[in-house]
């Protein structure tokens, strides 16, 4: 397989797609190409460690009453809400072609 740097850039956005991103991370995570298995390592750790959060904060949520219980919930559909915002907003810079050395550039 020869390398196609598009190619690479369409496959490290769709990683970094929501919830179904992470199939196609797992499958790429065998790949030879070292730039496809770090974005698929990356984005696996992002869904694992919101899944593992919301798994929490959602148990916990239900077992507390009143309104510790509705501030829990809260919680937890504001970490969704930035899983799913810091995603979409990854996968759509990997797509461009930004990297993340764009934004640590400070202007001279």
């Amino acid at each position: 397989m020869h390398y196609d740097p598009a190619e690479n850039r369409r496959r490290g956005g769709l990683h970094f797609l929501p919830v179904a991103g992470a199939a196609l991370a797992l499958y790429d995570l065998g790949s030879n190409d070292a730039n496809i298995r770090r974005s698929a390592r990356s984005a696996l750790r992002l869904t694992l460690l919101w899944l593992l959060l919301y798994a929490l904060l959602s148990g916990a949520g239900q077992s507390l009453e009143g309104l510790d219980g509705a501030r829990i919930i809260y919680l937890n559909a504001l970490l969704s809400t930035g899983y799913f915002l810091t995603t979409l907003i990854e996968s759509w810079r990997r797509l461009r072609g930004k990297n993340r050395d764009s934004l640590s550039k400070s202007k001279d």
